[in-house]
């Protein structure tokens, strides 16, 4: 997503569920871009729970973010309290490098080198609310 239409799915530049307009879950597996000049001090991800009991936020100097809901999830072993965990029962968000970044000159570089050595940092805090 370069730049996500204004009420689209995509765009998650505001606090929402992640639901369509008839309160269904909201498919997502799709990188977010980043932008390059932001403030590194802020952070690129803020998620709440839908009780409000606990909030998560993310921290990156990454170009991009993939994000997935869980779409095929489908476990059938049973977790905490005999919870099953079926379709969007869980979400990633996971900070990258722009996927195939290999083969676009214009990507920035994900090339490791001797003169080059991978570096990066990401901070994640999850506070009760």
């Amino acid at each position: 997503i370069i730049e996500a239409t204004p009420g689209s799915k995509y765009d998650l530049r505001q606090p929402r569920r992640l639901r369509d307009s008839e309160g269904k879950p909201a498919a997502y597996d799709t990188t977010f871009v980043l932008d390059s000049d932001r403030d590194l001090s802020r952070p690129v991800v803020i998620v709440s729970s839908s009780d409000g009991a606990a909030t998560l936020r993310l921290w990156t100097d990454r170009p991009a973010l993939q994000f997935y809901n869980g779409i095929v999830t489908n476990v059938p072993a049973r977790g905490l309290g005999g919870r099953t965990y079926g379709q969007f029962s869980n979400f990633v968000v996971e900070d990258e490098a722009y996927p195939d970044a290999l083969n676009h000159r214009h990507f920035p570089s994900i090339a490791v080198e001797p003169s080059r050595p991978f570096q990066h940092w990401t901070e994640i805090e999850i506070s009760p609310h």
